[in-house]
């Protein structure tokens, strides 16, 4: 019999562990392997299926962790269908590479059912039946030690500042989805973290350059803080200068002169790292294309329900009270590109960059070593992986596959 505890986060990416018998006999032997996501058609082969488009997660680099360690694991990949809530749920069990292979190299596996894990599952009976008691995984839920704030950690208080273009008839829903899940998600981090937490938001009527200006200036970290911005609107890049990263548009009319309601990026990293603060992360979710460019409309990210399994706390001190300081600067498409998104999850690079760090600061990644660099990198993977493998909605263009390259840099 082949048990598999299966991990999926939100940007598709994940792994899994298999217990199962190996050829020398043993009954305790453990494979992990990584997950990639592909988007499959499947015909209906009985009456009790259905035609219509399911997910599968295709096992790739199978590593035995426990057992004959000279075991050559055949791949698996794990169906599942959408059901009537709008959630992909287990189907079937593939034996083989169900994406690269042929059909009739393709085995189906006998599956008896699967359940959804939540925290209050994760005992040590189950954990220990797929994980070594030595891996970081297991002992980050076992022998748990959480490391004391230094001295220049206490007190520390994490700056949010939200700039969102909510009322633009075109975008406002999408920004306004933006705002809502980033205010959301920092506000959960400084709880989770024990530190302070300070929000300033521009948008609605309020949106224009003089008040985020006014709210850049009113910025007064301690040496020891966090600040975050971060934009969602439209943007657009001027082809005659030297900036990489978008200008944006902050005016609430459209006859308003875009060069004067308009602040570019690299200007306001460069006035929020002047403020000292140990931690620096500025990001935009935007066009960077021609000011007359209307952002597409992507296709619907496949879920999975969500297990509610806790953050590290020893992740998230490691990256947002880092012993020396770090400055972000990031955004959703390269020059000349423009930046995806729809009303169900907002823009495709802050959905990205959100899982990407939600699976980053999760216990499953605390064996895998967690650093920012990395964090942006596979968000940046996704999106561009995600986007290819999407039809956007092109204005005067058309339906024609997405185009997106996140840009970043770190100091």
């Amino acid at each position: 019999m082949h048990e598999a505890f299966i991990v999926r986060f939100d940007d598709g990416t994940g792994f899994v562990r298999v217990h199962f018998t190996d050829s020398k006999g043993n009954q305790d032997a453990v494979v992990d392997m990584d997950l990639t996501e592909a988007i499959e058609t499947f015909k209906a082969q009985s009456r009790n299926e259905r035609d219509t488009t399911y997910m599968l997660l295709q096992g790739e680099n199978p590593q035995m962790v426990r057992g004959n360690m000279q075991e050559k694991y055949a791949l698996d990949a794990f169906g599942f269908f959408e059901d009537e809530e709008g959630f992909f749920v287990p189907w079937k069990v593939f034996r083989g590479d169900l994406i690269h292979d042929e059909d009739d190299q393709i085995q189906v596996l006998e599956y008896e059912g699967a359940s959804l894990i939540t925290d209050e599952d994760l005992t040590e009976e189950l954990v220990s039946h797929f994980f070594n008691k030595d891996e970081e995984f297991y002992t980050s839920l076992f022998n748990v030690s959480v490391r004391p704030l230094r001295p220049d950690q206490l007190g520390t208080t994490l700056h949010l500042l939200v700039v969102a273009d909510t009322q633009d008839e075109e975008i406002g829903p999408t920004c306004e989805k933006d705002r809502l899940r980033v205010t959301k998600n920092y506000r959960e981090l400084a709880q989770f973290m024990g530190i302070g937490f300070k929000e300033t938001a521009v948008f609605g009527p309020s949106y224009n350059k003089k008040n985020v200006e006014a709210a850049i200036q009113a910025l007064r970290p301690s040496p020891k803080d966090i600040v975050v911005f971060y934009y969602t609107g439209h943007g657009f890049s001027n082809p005659q200068d030297q900036h990489q990263f978008p200008h944006l548009v902050l005016r609430q009319a459209s006859f308003e002169p875009l060069k004067e309601n308009s602040l570019n990026m690299e200007i306001i990293y460069s006035m929020i790292k002047a403020k000292g603060a140990r931690v620096n992360l500025v990001m935009s979710d935007c066009c960077n294309s021609d000011p007359s460019a209307i952002a597409p409309t992507m296709a619907d990210v496949t879920r999975t329900r969500n297990s509610g399994v806790p953050w590290d706390k020893n992740t998230c001190q490691a990256l947002f009270m880092p012993a020396k300081p770090v400055s972000i600067l990031m955004t959703a498409a390269s020059k000349g590109e423009l930046a995806a998104g729809n009303m169900a999850y907002g823009g495709f690079f802050s959905y990205n960059f959100k899982a990407a760090l939600d699976r980053s600061l999760s216990p499953f990644n605390a064996m895998r070593g967690v650093t920012w660099d990395q964090i942006i990198k596979d968000a940046q993977k996704q999106t561009i992986l995600k986007a290819n493998n999407t039809i956007c909605d092109i204005p005067t263009v058309g339906q024609k596959p997405c185009v997106q390259h996140p840009i970043f840099r770190i100091n």
